[in-house]
């Protein structure tokens, strides 16, 4: 008897605890921004406060919030970049694998090439150019454009503060034009114009920096050393005209270096 008693009061307790929680569920009920978790499902997860909050929760807030930038999250690197591109409703995100290493040729794709020392006064090919790179990477891109039924193709080319690559300069797009209105279906027979847009291609590297700070690109997702290590080198021809750049901008590069040299 004594414990079927104890077994009562016991089932009691938790009878009168249960009811207390449900109440105190509903009366404190918060509702939940589902774009808050979406944007928390988009960070690198760290909550290591580089973005200026505590934490990734505080971040995500103040994104949904307008407090804080879209691309605030620092160590979040391609994989959120994919995300927040998913988020936002980029529609595919196509990776293709080119094997530039078996053509060779170049201190990018050759390891026997040494990456040569930065100098942004160079222009001169020096031998981190990768030969008819910008050439493969459009005829990828037409392709691709004519099975999209897509009437643009925009590449990032730059022929101001550069190191003197023939695929960088507008003869070049000019010529590729040119070619492209003859090289696809789409263009040649049914007479649809796939136009190759070139938007940095008269902007210095300064010019550059402002315009992505104006528009919030995500610069610290973005990679541009030739050496291609976790950090950048700092003194590669390509992380001495970026650091310039953000230099001359006056707006801080988000992504570490192994050095900072201008």
């Amino acid at each position: 008897m004594a414990i079927l008693y104890a077994g009562l009061v016991l089932g009691g307790i938790g009878l009168v605890f249960g009811l207390i929680l449900t109440f105190a569920s509903k009366a404190f009920h918060v509702d939940v921004d589902e774009r808050v978790q979406q944007v928390r499902a988009c960070c690198a997860g760290a909550n290591c406060g580089a973005c200026g909050y505590a934490g990734c929760d505080g971040f995500a807030e103040a994104v949904v919030k307008g407090e804080a930038p879209v691309n605030g999250c620092k160590p979040a690197g391609a994989e959120g970049a994919k995300k927040i591109a998913a988020y936002y409703g980029v529609k595919k995100h196509l990776i293709i694998e080119t094997n530039m290493e078996a053509i060779g040729g170049s201190a990018l794709t050759d390891e026997k090439i040494e990456v040569p020392e930065g100098d942004v006064n160079r222009h001169s090919v020096p031998p981190t150019y990768v030969p008819a790179r910008n050439l493969i990477f459009l005829s990828y891109a037409m392709g691709y454009a004519e099975v999209l039924g897509a009437t643009h193709v925009y590449i990032g080319v730059n022929s101001v503060d550069y190191s003197g690559y023939p695929d960088c300069r507008p003869e070049f797009i000019q010529k590729f034009q040119a070619l492209a209105n003859y090289a696809t279906t789409a263009t040649a027979v049914e007479g649809r114009k796939i136009t190759i847009e070139t938007p940095l291609q008269d902007l210095s590297k300064k010019d550059i920096v402002l315009l992505g700070t104006k528009l919030g690109a995500p610069f610290q997702f973005t990679h541009s050393c030739y050496k291609g290590g976790e950090k950048a080198c700092g003194i590669c021809d390509s992380c001495k005209l970026r650091l310039r750049g953000f230099a001359e901008a006056g707006v801080e590069d988000p992504i570490d270096y192994e050095t900072r040299e201008i």
